[in-house]
């Protein structure tokens, strides 16, 4: 939703750059993981593997992180949509934080 502000202060190569570095960074992460869940299956990912590898303590911090990203992700894709159909429908009251 921001990329404008981003695009805008490093320009486009300084974007592209951004975003490949950022991109092979979470790719790397998302390998990383596929290899431990072929090596030592769990069903209680992400925190069985904080569990088993370093320490319980850390895998509830892990626990409550995950799930406090994903109430905000639940959050920002509500204003996101509200955005959306403001664009689309210009009669439609979206909420009163947009104005």
């Amino acid at each position: 939703m921001s990329s404008s502000t981003v695009l805008l202060n490093s320009g486009p190569a300084g974007t592209l750059i951004a975003y490949t570095f950022i991109g092979t960074l979470a790719y790397s992460m998302i390998v990383a993981l596929g290899e431990m869940v072929t090596y030592i299956f769990m069903n209680n990912t992400p925190t069985g593997y904080v569990s088993h590898f370093l320490n319980p303590s850390l895998a509830f911090a892990v626990g409550w992180t995950y799930h406090l990203s994903w109430a905000v992700t639940f959050a920002i894709e509500l204003a996101a949509s509200g955005l959306i159909i403001g664009y689309c429908y210009k009669n439609v009251e979206t909420g009163y934080y947009y104005r």
